[in-house]
C-alpha cells in the first residue's frame, strides 16, 4: 500500500481548526493510517466512517459523504467549511 502523500501540516489539518471531537479523530485517523485514508477517498467512505465509533450524528456523518475530495488536505478543508468554528 503507497503511503499518503498529501501529509502536509497545513492549516486545515490542524487540530485546533477542526470543530468536533469526532470529526478530528476522522483526520487524525487518516493522517496515521494510510489504508483508512485510501478508503475515505476512494469510494470505501461509508465503510470508513462506520469500522470505528467516531461519535459522529447522522448530519455528521450524511455531510462527510458528500464531500468530494482527491486528497487529504482538501477533505479536511471540506470539514472546516461545512463546520466553522462558530459552530461549536
Amino acid at each position: 500500500m503507497e503511503a499518503i502523500t498529501d501529509p502536509t501540516p497545513d492549516c486545515a489539518l490542524r487540530r485546533s481548526h477542526l470543530p468536533r471531537p469526532g470529526l478530528q479523530r476522522i483526520v487524525g485517523l487518516a493522517l496515521l493510517d494510510p489504508a483508512f485514508s485510501h478508503r475515505l477517498l476512494n469510494g470505501g467512505r461509508a465503510a470508513a466512517l462506520t469500522e470505528t465509533d467516531f461519535g459522529l450524528s447522522a448530519d455528521e456523518q450524511n455531510s462527510l459523504m458528500t464531500i468530494r475530495a482527491d486528497t487529504l488536505t482538501d477533505f479536511a478543508r471540506a470539514i472546516a467549511a461545512a463546520y466553522p468554528s462558530s459552530e461549536i
